[in-house]
């Protein structure tokens, strides 16, 4: 039995490990299931953004077309704007059958949307008296926002083809001699003949009425009876006056700068023809006569123009319309004098404020630069035409310069001329203003080029982002200066680092202490942004350890000999770091002096730059100068990159002014025999005294 047993055993033990065997097998590997087809390509979903930035790149009939797809899914007034959007892009694509697609979607459209499309459309056929028809039909003052630039272009266009047809049916009405008229081309006022002549879909009321409204006369309802347009000469004066209030309605509008230039040529050719007599009546026109000055301004410049001779008695009629005129911006200069310039006469005009009491000394300073610059061996020569400061004497004097032959201008200089400037849509030459405007405003042909600390605050936000510094403390000053140099080192921070990545911020003394004493060491700052003046600045670094790095903007410089401020980090003028061992003391007015000097350096090579045709084109470096290591021109501001330096390495080694100083003294006894001392308002004295004594503490230009 024994072995029996035995053999059971052995077989159970086999059963076992065979079925533990069978266990433990690895299991076979499985299928490994069809690799997914990749998923379809899907078009990103059209957008406005796309589209503008397809206009961007000069590709209006993609962008007109994404525009009308867009147009599918929206409603209402949003519908509408995106189907006339289109339509003007497939009209500049010359594709007229697109935008009569457009059409049909704007046929209820409020605004005069629809109407002013139509009357693109007729007037592109040539139908140009159906056209202005149905522009009279619209009040000006209920188009559409979007919708204006195009309605007054189509106007413009409609009103000069109806203008040259009511000269073309009466012959009879260039009648006058070139002894009678001057320029010759004239509209006779003798009575035409009563010949029939096209009728316009407006009622003898309506025609009436257009003498009375602010804009072109609105028509009689679509599908009444037209009357045909009164007499001739009433015709006539009434087209005028049309023609001139919207050409002077486009200036406003108009930013490309040859359309600006065509536009002013098209009001000046509609103008010179016309003799003294019409001129005069023009002028009483309701719709001039009520309106802004640029109507009545160019009646009275063709009015100046047919003064007769002598050339003194014809250049003083002249130079009283600019007077009378100093804020209409003529583009083409020749229409400011008579005959042309003498020979030379070309050349870099320097608009400064050298006979105001205020800022006399500082227009000086920048004059000295001017002179100082070597922009090369043909470069044009600097003539000065002095200002008292005030807006009209800036204005009246930057025309002087237009007309004398200046090819670019250096200046505005005071926070007054530059408000004057900003009101301007468009000047007729390169203009370097040294300063910049208070609010967000741009004016073609105009460059602001200013020594602003809020753009020296971007820069320090900029670098300390480059060089991954996080940890950051701001300390503001009071002044407004103070905060906007504050503010614009916080709007640069979110810009580099998102919302998120907001620094700490102390209010002064007290705000650092308060910041001290809740463990603001412990937190790690590994930066402190010093946008305060110097007195504050100093009691903030004997405040804080030594070892935490220290940031702060080119008004610090006048602690260069403070051993305690020895190691903050500061943004210069290369020419101030240049120019720093050899300058005596550390007064601010004399700083702000060495500044403009330099400022005024760069300008004359940037206008001169400018005067020869360079548009060097957006974040292209224009020149490496006394104010920047580089200077680049970018939407109409000049962006400079500072040189960031320790206040240590500042320090003066010697007490006698500079060899440039010296040439600045030379260079200002030339200025300083010319005169020009128009009118100034009273109540602006005081803000700019107020002024002269901000820029005195913060080393930045008049603003």
């Amino acid at each position: 039995m024994a072995p029996r047993a035995g053999r059971i055993r052995l077989c159970l033990g086999s059963a076992i490990v065979v079925v533990l065997m069978a266990g433990c097998a690895t299991p076979p590997a499985p299928v490994a299931p069809p690799a997914p087809a990749p998923a379809p390509v899907v078009p990103k979903p059209p957008s406005l953004g796309r589209a503008e930035h397809l206009d961007e790149l000069g590709r209006p009939r993609e962008a007109a077309e994404l525009r009308a797809l867009l147009a599918r899914s929206a409603a209402g007034a949003d519908r509408q704007a995106l189907l006339f959007e289109a339509a003007q892009g497939f009209l500049s694509a010359d594709a007229p059958q697109q935008a009569q697609a457009a059409q049909e979607g704007l046929r209820a459209a409020s605004g005069g949307l629809g109407l002013v499309l139509d009357a693109q459309l007729r007037l592109q056929r040539g139908e140009a008296l159906a056209a202005y028809g149905l522009l009279r039909s619209i009040d000006p003052a209920q188009v559409n926002e979007i919708a204006r630039e195009p309605y007054l272009r189509t106007l413009a266009e409609a009103l000069d083809r109806v203008g040259d047809l009511d000269l073309q049916a009466w012959p009879e009405a260039v009648s006058f001699t070139r002894a009678r008229c001057r320029p010759p081309r004239c509209i006779a006022q003798a009575a035409p003949r009563t010949a029939a002549r096209p009728a316009l879909p407006a009622s003898a009321a309506g025609a009436q009425a257009a003498s009375a409204a602010p804009g072109p006369a609105p028509a009689t309802a679509a599908g009444s009876a037209a009357a045909p347009l009164p007499a001739a000469p009433v015709a006539v004066r009434e087209s005028l006056a049309q023609r001139v209030w919207v050409r002077t309605q486009l200036i406003s509008l108009i930013e490309p700068w040859a359309d600006a230039q065509a536009n002013q040529a098209r009001l000046w050719q509609a103008l010179e023809r016309v003799p003294g007599a019409e001129l005069r009546a023009l002028r009483g026109h309701p719709l001039l006569a009520s309106g802004p000055e640029d109507g009545r301004a160019w009646v009275d410049l063709a009015l100046a123009w047919q003064i007769e001779p002598p050339l003194a008695r014809q250049t003083a009629a002249l130079d009283a319309w600019a007077r009378q005129y100093p804020r209409v911006v003529v583009l083409d200069s020749k229409l400011l004098r008579r005959g042309e310039p003498a020979a030379g006469a070309a050349h870099v005009a320097a608009v400064l404020p050298l006979n105001s009491s205020d800022f006399g000394v500082l227009a000086k300073s920048v004059l000295a630069g001017a002179r100082q610059a070597a922009p090369g061996p043909a470069a044009l020569p600097i003539r000065v035409y002095p200002t008292d400061g005030s807006a009209n004497g800036a204005l009246g004097a930057y025309q002087r310069a237009v007309r004398s032959g200046a090819r670019a201008v250096i200046g505005p200089l005071t926070r007054r001329e530059m408000a004057a400037f900003a009101e301007l849509d468009l000047l007729p030459v390169p203009t370097v203003a040294l300063n910049v405007f208070e609010e967000q405003a741009s004016v073609v042909n105009l460059v602001q080029f200013g020594l602003s600390l809020a753009e020296e605050g971007r820069q320090i936000a900029r670098l300390l982002s480059g060089r991954q510094v996080k940890d950051v403390l701001l300390v503001q000053g009071k002044r407004p200066l103070d905060q906007r140099v504050g503010a614009a080192f916080l709007d640069q921070w979110t810009v580099e680092l998102g919302a998120n990545a907001r620094p700490s911020v102390a209010e002064g003394s007290a705000g650092v202490s308060a910041w001290l004493n809740g463990g603001g060491t412990a937190r790690g700052a590994r930066a402190v942004v010093l946008a305060t003046g110097a007195e504050l600045a100093m009691d903030v670094i004997r405040s804080l350890p030594v070892d935490v790095p220290l940031y702060g903007t080119s008004s610090l410089f006048e602690l260069r000999d403070d051993t305690s401020a020895g190691r903050t980090q500061v943004l210069e003028l290369p020419y101030m770091i240049d120019a720093a061992t050899d300058i005596a003391g550390s007064a601010s007015r004399d700083l702000l002096e060495l500044r403009l000097f330099a400022l005024g350096k760069d300008a004359a090579t940037v206008a001169h730059a400018l005067a020869a045709g360079d548009r060097t084109g957006a974040g292209q470096t224009l020149l490496v100068g006394a104010t920047g290591k580089s200077i680049m021109l970018r939407s109409g501001r000049i962006e400079r990159e500072l040189t960031l330096t320790r206040l240590q390495q500042l320090r003066a080694v010697a007490q006698e002014p500079t060899a440039e100083k010296s040439a600045e003294k030379q260079a200002e006894k030339g200025a300083e025999k010319a005169s020009d001392k128009p009118g100034e308002k009273a109540g602006d004295k005081a803000a700019d005294k107020a002024a002269v004594r901000s820029v005195a503490t913060s080393a930045t230009p008049p603003r």
